[in-house]
């Protein structure tokens, strides 16, 4: 009984008819050959034919070239789904070379003109004013403001009015600069500035017809200051001053080797 199970085991199995001879398909590695100056040449597998499965597309066709319509679905590389690369995922500042700044928005640009377009018709409405101040004929019709006194030329409270009027041109012409230079400095309060700006221009109203072309310039600036594109450009800027996160280091309770507990 047991011959028998032994000879059954060593026999060999039949070959099918769609299989290859084993000589075939799997060589043993050869031993290396050694060459008459003592060098040993190391010998390679043989090649095996690919699978009758594969497609062109594994069988030398360029890497990265569109699968074949004909070719099945199970033969046709699978393609691996990656992240998009980092800068796409955090979008870099829009970094201006020429200042290493953000680059200026166009439409806070427009907003920032405005602003000094009104500073500077409040600056001309005052020099108007300053001249027809300085002649007697002319004193008292040379601002709204000036009609409500009826001092004589030269007294101290004429001196008053005139500081006045100079205090409010000063103040129409400092505030929309102010909004202006902040809003392309890229401060985000530079907003309620530029409203603080528009609600002052009203005092022109006191001085003459030319300071009120600064009322109109002030609202329109302050209105496009509070655009969304604005906005995303005071985004821009907050990012870029933000401060390097720095971790604490303290140094204060810092034990080398065994803690006490453990010792």
């Amino acid at each position: 009984m047991t011959d028998q199970h032994d000879d059954d085991a060593t026999a060999p199995r039949p070959r099918r008819a769609d299989e290859a001879p084993m000589s075939e398909t799997l060589s043993p590695p050869q031993p290396p050959a050694q060459t008459p100056e003592g060098e040993f040449v190391p010998q390679q597998w043989p090649m095996q034919p690919a699978p009758p499965h594969y497609g062109a597309a594994q069988q030398g066709a360029p890497y990265g070239s569109p699968p074949s319509p004909d070719q099945p679905a199970a033969a046709r590389p699978k393609e691996i789904l990656t992240l998009p690369p980092l800068d796409e995922l955090e979008p870099q500042l829009p970094i201006s070379e020429a200042t290493g700044q953000p680059r200026r928005d166009t439409t806070m640009l427009v907003g920032m003109g405005l602003l000094y377009a009104s500073a500077v018709a409040s600056a001309v409405a005052y020099c108007i004013v300053w001249w027809r101040s300085i002649h007697m004929e002319t004193y008292f019709s040379a601002a709204r403001m000036l009609r409500f006194t009826h001092d004589r030329p030269g007294s101290w409270q004429s001196l008053m009015w005139a500081v006045l009027v100079a205090l409010t041109a000063l103040v129409m012409v400092t505030a929309p600069a102010v909004a202006g230079f902040q809003a392309w400095n890229g401060y985000r309060w530079s907003r309620i500035a530029a409203i603080v700006a528009a609600v002052l221009s009203f005092l022109g109203l006191l001085l003459n017809q030319v300071a009120w072309a600064a009322i109109p310039l002030a609202v329109l600036g302050a209105v496009v200051l509070w655009l969304p594109q604005v906005s995303r450009y005071f985004g821009y800027w907050e990012a870029y001053r933000a401060p390097v996160p720095k971790h604490p280091r303290d140094t204060s309770n810092v034990v080398y080797g065994p803690l006490p507990r453990y010792r």
